[in-house]
């Protein structure tokens, strides 16, 4: 069954990261240091990622799985 809504999940996970990183800058006024700025950005590259998938109802996600594995890699 969880492969069925891995797609999802992935998507999900990654916007919940970056709603509390936000979160916790902006509300509880905590300053985010250079490099927690820039473990952001693979968690940005997924969610556009996840968009243009869905937004395109593309059916071959295997290119989203190729893209959430060099993501990782680069972060």
């Amino acid at each position: 069954m969880i492969k069925k809504y891995w797609f999802y999940i992935v998507g999900l996970i990654s916007i919940i990261a970056i709603v509390s990183a936000l979160i916790a800058e902006h509300i509880f006024n905590l300053d985010a240091c250079k490099m927690c700025l820039k473990q952001r950005e693979p968690y940005y590259a997924l969610i556009i990622a996840f968009i243009i998938f869905t937004v395109f109802k593309l059916q071959n996600k295997i290119w989203f799985y190729i893209s959430i594995q060099i993501i990782s890699v680069y972060g």
